[in-house]
């Protein structure tokens, strides 16, 4: 079996590239440049193509591009997996130029563009009737204060659609408002403003063919950088709800918020493959190998993780080295997804360290990141 894998972030191509090691052969299409790219490529044993000079994924794709991968996935007879948003709208437009081809459930382009879109996500919950903390979208800088105001802190204020926390910020008071409108200058207006739920940060991810949700886990987060896998029915059978009303297709992983009474609140959806995608394979909840052996036409199913399972991330693996006691009681299946982690030499590209220097320049009251 041959799968063509189309990413535009790395860190998510490795991701799904590293899922198929087992069953498949994999190559990567990706219009990244950089050295440092390509080796994350190599490191993952995957024969990466050349890039698509000229298509960033921005935008309409270039004819000549949909035309090389479509030609090069029809010689193979490979199925054509998208990784990430961009690409996904890449792989919507092969399928309606080129419908004879092998192609992995993707949301169609309208509504993913909505789905991945916070404040237009949280206007679709509403039809559903699925719950979310009070959410508005604004265009200045007054018309922040002014929302920010009415909500009283904390409040969280993030891009429409910007994913992996990228300008995400909790804000304690009116003073760090006040701090971070100054420390940006140039807002990046829109943005939306949303009521902080005091909790947990809990996750949802599913892979779903015309409605229908074929596979399901549930997570919440218990340190930074661990996660427990759980069964929650609450938050399954909201995010089941969603599934169903917008005939939803292929891999996409819902952010929630639970509170101390229970109640959860959905903050967004990412509509295609997730971060944490390796924890789940190592444990045998292989979303990726579900996605193609259905494309090929298999009645292929996947467990779910144990109730209560544990995984640590690529953060925590200093913690692990520091504490030999810690590090042996590790499974066996948490160590590998760590180490597939480690590979992921993307997180090192000069795009990741800007992420990261953007998510340390904050001022007190002022915090960065998804999980707050």
């Amino acid at each position: 079996m041959r799968v063509l894998v189309v990413a535009h972030a790395a860190n998510l191509g490795v991701k799904l590239v590293h899922a198929c090691r087992n069953f498949a052969h994999r190559e990567v299409v990706t219009p990244l440049k950089g050295q440092s790219i390509h080796r994350t490529w190599r490191a993952s044993k995957a024969h990466v193509l050349p890039l698509l000079e000229g298509d960033r994924f921005d935008g309409d794709p270039i004819a000549s591009s949909v035309e090389a991968v479509g030609r090069l996935a029809g010689e193979q007879d490979a199925i054509i997996v998208a990784a990430d948003v961009r690409a996904t709208k890449f792989v919507n437009a092969m399928r309606g130029q080129l419908p004879d081809l092998r192609y992995g459930r993707t949301i169609p382009t309208p509504l993913l563009g909505q789905l991945d879109n916070k404040a237009v996500f949280a206007d679709l919950l509403a039809e559903v009737d699925c719950p979310e903390p009070d959410t508005a979208l604004v265009q200045t800088a007054d018309e922040l204060r002014e929302s920010v105001a009415k909500r009283h802190c904390p409040v969280v204020v993030k891009p429409p659609a910007k994913a992996g926390g990228l300008g995400v910020v909790y804000l304690e008071d009116e003073g760090a408002l006040e701090r971070y409108i100054e420390e940006k200058g140039n807002m990046p207006f829109p943005l939306v403003v949303q009521n902080h739920v005091p909790g947990r940060d809990l996750g949802v991810s599913v892979y779903a063919e015309g409605g229908k949700v074929v596979a399901m886990t549930s997570q919440v987060w218990v340190e930074a950088d661990t996660v427990e896998y759980i069964r929650h029915d609450r938050a399954e059978a909201l995010a089941s709800r969603i599934v169903e009303h917008f005939r939803l297709d292929g891999p996409m992983n819902f952010d929630l918020r639970e509170n101390k009474d229970g109640e959860v609140y959905f903050l967004e959806c990412n509509p295609r493959f997730w971060s944490t995608l390796n924890l789940a394979v190592a444990l045998g909840a292989n979303f990726v190998e579900l996605a193609v052996r259905r494309a090929a036409g298999e009645d292929f199913v996947i467990p779910r993780p144990a109730h209560g399972r544990r995984m640590t991330t690529l953060r925590g693996l200093p913690r692990l080295l520091s504490s030999p006691g810690r590090l042996k009681l590790s499974s066996r299946a948490a160590i590998a997804a760590l180490l597939l982690d480690v590979t992921d030499l993307g997180a090192f590209s000069a795009r990741g360290i800007e992420h990261i220097r953007q998510r340390m320049r904050v001022s007190p009251g002022v915090k960065p990141g998804a999980g707050l």
